[in-house]
């Protein structure tokens, strides 16, 4: 199964090349998890008032959890680049927690001894 990007933009009229840049921008997050199975990216303008005026949506379905960030810049493609940045952190740390976990278990406490057995 092909993992896909979907590129939208409820508010916005976004040229078929933005399209694919954004896309190719947010490609380099397959290579950090192989159980992505969508990347759903959505581009919106924020408030005037405030100096960022992009908004970049990423959620990332995945097995477990699903992944979600938001990055804002001024100009479209850095707000995409600073969105892929963020979810990139989150997937490695993601990753570092269950490797963590996997090579670091916790002992198990229980109350009673349990009886050694000897190989015979």
């Amino acid at each position: 199964m092909t993992p896909s990007i979907i590129v939208s933009s409820p508010h916005l009229e976004l040229h078929d090349h933005t399209r694919e840049e954004i896309s190719k921008i947010a490609e380099k997050l397959f290579r950090h998890n192989v159980k992505i199975v969508r990347l759903k990216i959505v581009v919106d303008r924020v408030a005037q008032e405030t100096r960022k005026a992009y908004s970049v949506r990423i959620s990332i379905e995945m097995r477990g959890p699903d992944v979600s960030v938001a990055g804002e810049h001024e100009h479209l493609l850095p707000a995409a680049h600073h969105a892929v940045d963020l979810a990139e952190r989150k997937l490695t740390e993601r990753m570092r927690s269950k490797d963590e976990r996997r090579h670091h278990p916790h002992a198990v406490d229980l109350a009673a001894d349990i009886p050694k057995t000897s190989h015979a």
